[in-house]
């Protein structure tokens, strides 16, 4: 772990940024003499570090405490996340942080406190885990406001052998997968994407558009970047490889002009259409059946018989319409009394016949 409880001083500070060795003496010297603490049990920890190992702290015996028997592959991804983080957010960045009022099976690997937006939280993976402690960390997904990217160590990826593009997940793995926007370049209609980080060689993997559901094994685009030219993208957290904004970027640019140009279409369309032309709804509803008898009407017969199919009784339409026989009747109507005038035909359907009227 990277973080201890200074008992003199009252907090707890982080090992990771003793990387001075000539600081290295007088940090043993204080563990020597017990002043520092496990800041999870508070009980007795002693600082390592060396040419190989990072600056930490260990318990002096095993302990029943969470970080008491963290592996390295954990250990050197948190520590290589840290780091990372720190130079795009600097001391907003904590490691080993448990928030108040969040039931944790143990502290979450790195935060970020951000003010006025929702912290980032950042959870490592060294191995599967047991359903309750999948579900407890659901639960503590959807709490405090955080927005949460989990990370799996390198040494989890498994490549089906001889079968590029198909990897093999265990459920944990399964289980925090996420949807990203990115996963839209690689192919449509995927589950998400899953990270992995190798801590020592501080190489990021993300298998993006993970689709094709058969047992554990999954279809998925692999990148990887070194972890120093991967940045971050803030509204959610999650890591973005080299050249990915721009490509959606690209994407969304050149989508919106598509939407456009269909538009564009559209209106023309719809400028081209003549509002001479009657309403196929006139067509389907003529009460005298010409619409399923007869051929096919010419366009300016169309645009000569238009008026046919509106109420005679409309406004104006009693000035311009002729005397014409009724069809029910037979009796000349003048076009005062006329319900319905067919133009076509020249005929209508007078007001007594309609109306029932003797």
């Amino acid at each position: 772990m990277f973080r201890a409880w200074d008992r003199t001083k009252r907090c707890d500070p982080v090992s990771l940024r003793f990387m001075d060795p000539a600081g290295w003496e007088p940090m043993r010297e204080r563990h020597r003499r017990r002043e520092f603490g496990c800041a999870e049990c508070r009980s007795d920890v002693l600082f390592r570090a060396g040419d190989v190992r990072r600056p930490h702290v260990a318990h002096r015996s095993v302990s029943d405490c969470p970080l008491s028997r963290e592996s390295a592959e954990l250990l050197a991804a948190r520590a290589a996340l840290y780091e990372w983080l720190r130079r795009k957010f600097g001391d907003a960045v904590r490691v080993e942080h448990r928030p108040p009022g969040v039931a944790l099976p143990r502290p979450i690997d790195c935060w970020v406190a951000r003010p006025e937006k929702p912290p980032l939280a950042y959870w490592v993976f060294d191995g599967g885990r047991k359903t309750v402690v999948r579900e407890q960390l659901r639960d503590a997904e959807g709490m405090g406001g955080a927005l949460w990217t989990f990370v799996f160590a390198g040494a989890m990826l498994k490549p089906v052998p001889d079968e590029p593009g198909r990897f093999r997940l265990g459920p944990t793995e399964r289980a925090f997968a996420r949807p990203s926007r990115y996963d839209v370049l690689y192919a449509a209609g995927s589950a998400g994407s899953i990270r992995y980080l190798d801590g020592r060689t501080r190489m990021l993997t993300t298998i993006r558009a993970l689709r094709d559901h058969e047992g554990p094994v999954r279809r998925g685009a692999r990148i990887d970047s070194p972890l120093d030219e991967v940045t971050v993208l803030g509204g959610t957290g999650e890591f973005v490889h080299p050249g990915e904004h721009e490509e959606l970027t690209a994407l969304v640019l050149e989508k919106r002009a598509a939407a456009a140009e269909e538009r564009r279409r559209a209106e023309e369309r719809a400028r081209e259409w003549s509002p001479n032309e009657p309403p196929r709804s006139a067509w389907r509803d003529r009460p005298d059946g010409a619409h399923l008898e007869g051929p096919k009407a010419s366009c300016g017969a169309v645009a000569a018989q238009t008026d046919s199919f509106m109420p005679a009784t409309s406004p104006g339409v009693a000035r311009t319409r002729p005397p014409a026989p009724c069809e029910m009747c037979g009796r000349l109507t003048p076009a005062a009394d006329q319900i319905v005038y067919d133009g076509g035909r020249g005929t209508c359907k007078c007001r007594r016949c309609m109306h029932g009227r003797t």
